[in-house]
This record gives structure tokens, C-alpha cells and sequence, in this order.
């Protein structure tokens, strides 16, 4: 399990799947106190968005971690492999699903920054690509990297807009990716569907994804979190990455995630994909004073599961 984002006072999860899965006891519910956001994430992110894997030379870490009072972090597979950095030449591109949430947000910005490296693997044209729902993931996205990533911004030609409920229009916005990252149970806010994009009339509405939350987000009109609806859009969100020729994809377990074991089980339905799933044990705390000068600055410990689920453990 993984300590990571916005400064987790107790242990967070990873599951990941190749295509192993591990089912998880409900998070424990404590309040919220003045958390840090992100300060492991910038590791989480290269080592299971990228799986960049040899580049981090994973044994060596342990080694050192293994002398440190850091708090903790599970990871299902030590052997990460041979990930995108084996082959730094050939640019792994990654979509993010809800980009305009704050978590989305910061996901976006960490991979656009590691793209700008040689050595991660990560990257190429057209991406990382933004994904929501209207044009409000513009907005909201470039307001969160122009603040904690000194004045990085998401031009249009890396943002698709898409329509949640049919697949067939996500995988045609995300084919010759190599990787995405979605989330559980998204913030929805009802907004006017952009025009030019897949309205049918000009006073069409659609529920923008954020994965995690937006500040000032309305809600009033969205379905409840454990409305089916939100079952529907990651269903659309599997397939339509799976006929888009997707060969990983990243989870992020929610706040708002009611039942976890319902996301778990349609993931290992799908035998054409892996996955990483990630889960924190804690909830999470924003920090407005975030930004990517401040780095990451704990080290995390890697250790094995305890336990998998009977389909994980038959491979």
C-alpha cells in the first residue's frame, strides 16, 4: 500500500496487476488535519504511471529506504521490469482522465515535466492528453499548472473533450496511447456540452469529470456517488482503453469511493489489459501552498501484499 498524495498520515495502497489485484478492507475514517499535498507522488507517479522501472533501480532504493523511519508504501510487484525508460526513445504517451480536478491537475503537471526529460520514456506527440468532459478542463487544469508548476501550461491541441456515456467516442480520443490514468468515482459538475464537439443541440448539458475535486465545483444537479452512473462512466472508460489498443492502465481509488471491491471486480473482468490500482488508507488533505519546487521530500518503503484474490492467485 501506498503512503503518497497530499501527505497521508497512515498507510495508502497500490494493487498492481499484470493482472494481479488485491482486495482491500474499507479506508478508516479520521479527520482531516493541515496535510501536505503530493509530496510522495512525483515517485509514485515515475514508478507506476511510467513504469519506468531499471531507471529507478528499484533493489537499490529498497536498500537505502530499508535504513529510513519513512512511512510506509506497499507495492504489489517489486520487479517493476523493463519500463519506459529502458527505451527512452520510444515515448510512451499517457492520457489523464479528469484533468481538471486537483489531483488530476498535479498528475498532469508531473507528467508533463517528466516529458520534458530524456531518460523517462514518457511523452511524445500530443501528450500527456488531457481528457474531461467540457471545456472546463481547460480552465481548470491551466489555473492548477500556472500556480505549482511556474507558469506551465496545457495548450488545446493536448486536451480532448469526450463523451463519458459512449465509449466508442473516448477510444477514438485516446487511440496509439500507450497509458492512462482514471479514477473511480469522479467530482461531476453539469455544464454546457462545447460547441463543436459531440452536442447534439447548443443547449446541451454533460456532468464534467475531476478526478478528486475542484474548488467551487456545483454539484447540486450530479448524480450521488453511489449512483450507477459513475459504474457506467468507468466501464466506458475500460473498454473504450482497451479498444484503443491500451496496454496499462492507472487507477486512483477516490475519496468519494463507496464500494471498492465494484471497480476492482470489473477491471479483473478484463483479461486484455493490466492495471495498477491505487488506493490511500487516509483521507486526503489539499495544501494551496503546493508547488513543484517543494519536490518530493520523504522517501517511501516498498513491500509485498499479504494477500490476493483467488482469480490473482490462479494467474
Amino acid at each position: 500500500f501506498i503512503r503518497l498524495a497530499r501527505g497521508i498520515q497512515d498507510q495508502g495502497g497500490i494493487i498492481d496487476s499484470s493482472p494481479v489485484a488485491t482486495h482491500l478492507p474499507p479506508p478508516t475514517r479520521t479527520p482531516r488535519g493541515s496535510m501536505a499535498f503530493l509530496l510522495r507522488f512525483g515517485a509514485l507517479l515515475l514508478l507506476v504511471v511510467g513504469r519506468i522501472g531499471d531507471a529507478f533501480h528499484a533493489p537499490r532504493v529498497l536498500k537505502s529506504l530499508a535504513k529510513s523511519r519513512s512511512r510506509s508504501v506497499l507495492l504489489s510487484k517489486l520487479e517493476l521490469g523493463r519500463g519506459s525508460a529502458a527505451k527512452p526513445y520510444e515515448k510512451k504517451k499517457i492520457a489523464v482522465f479528469g484533468a481538471g480536478g486537483y489531483l488530476g491537475s498535479i498528475l498532469y503537471g508531473y507528467l508533463q515535466r517528466a516529458a520534458s526529460l530524456y531518460g523517462t520514456g514518457i511523452a511524445g506527440i500530443q501528450s500527456p492528453r488531457a481528457i474531461g468532459s467540457t471545456g472546463t478542463t481547460a480552465t481548470a487544469l491551466n489555473k492548477e499548472l500556472t500556480s505549482k508548476f511556474k507558469l506551465a501550461f496545457c495548450s488545446e491541441d493536448l486536451i480532448r473533450l469526450v463523451d463519458i456515456l459512449n465509449a466508442d467516442y473516448i477510444r477514438d480520443r485516446i487511440l496509439k496511447f500507450d497509458a492512462a490514468v482514471i479514477g473511480t468515482t469522479y467530482q461531476l459538475e453539469q455544464r454546457s456540452v462545447t460547441l463543436n464537439t459531440y452536442e447534439v443541440t447548443p443547449n446541451d448539458k454533460a456532468f464534467e469529470i475531476y478526478l478528486d475535486q475542484k474548488y467551487g465545483a456545483k454539484s447540486d444537479n450530479a448524480p450521488l456517488d453511489d449512483d450507477i452512473f459513475h459504474e457506467v462512466v468507468f466501464q466506458n472508460s475500460i473498454r473504450a482503453c482497451i479498444e484503443a489498443g491500451l496496454s496499462h492502465v492507472i487507477v486512483i481509488e477516490t475519496p468519494r469511493t463507496g464500494d471498492t471491491g465494484l471497480y476492482l471486480d470489473i477491471l479483473e473482468s478484463q483479461s486484455e489489459i493490466t492495471y495498477t490500482y491505487i488506493r490511500s488508507l487516509n483521507p486526503l488533505g489539499k495544501d494551496i501552498t503546493y508547488s513543484f519546487e517543494k519536490g518530493v521530500n520523504s522517501l517511501v518503503e516498498i513491500t509485498s501484499p499479504q494477500s490476493l484474490s483467488a482469480k490473482s492467485a490462479d494467474g
